[in-house]
């Protein structure tokens, strides 16, 4: 597992972040990898639906042809994914900071404290909307 200068390096050394998973919670290297302005390919099975709505990354089946397709894509039209790199850091940077996480924290608190219903987290999230995937 790489950590801190070696996962720097790493992630500035690549061209396209690939998280082809059969199981994930919340996946901590996708948002590293999105963070890192990367275009991302990454499977169904992440669990990121908010990705492929933003339009962010390419979120695939897992399925090898589906996942050679999506990377594919990616280098044959590297200003597309450059673009989609950059919406990627927008969407982590409005979204998945520790301050956003600290916020939603203390929403989820008061709406305890106060009985009140928990806030919608799919409509906090705000989409980068792309002009082209």
């Amino acid at each position: 597992m790489l950590t801190g200068d070696l996962k720097q390096a790493a992630l500035s050394a690549a061209q396209i972040y690939v998280a082809p998973s059969y199981s994930e919670g919340f996946s901590m290297s996708v948002l590293e990898g999105m963070a890192a302005e990367l275009p991302c390919v990454i499977t169904t099975e992440c669990n990121f639906p908010e990705a492929a709505a933003a339009g962010v990354a390419h979120v695939v089946d897992l399925d090898s042809d589906a996942i050679a397709n999506a990377i594919s894509q990616c280098l044959a039209s590297p200003q597309i994914a450059k673009a989609m790199g950059q919406r990627a850091r927008k969407f982590i940077l409005q979204n998945y900071t520790w301050d956003q996480a600290a916020r939603r924290l203390i929403q989820v608190y008061e709406a305890v404290i106060e009985q009140k219903p928990l806030p919608a987290w799919h409509s906090a999230i705000q989409p980068v909307i792309p002009s082209v995937i």
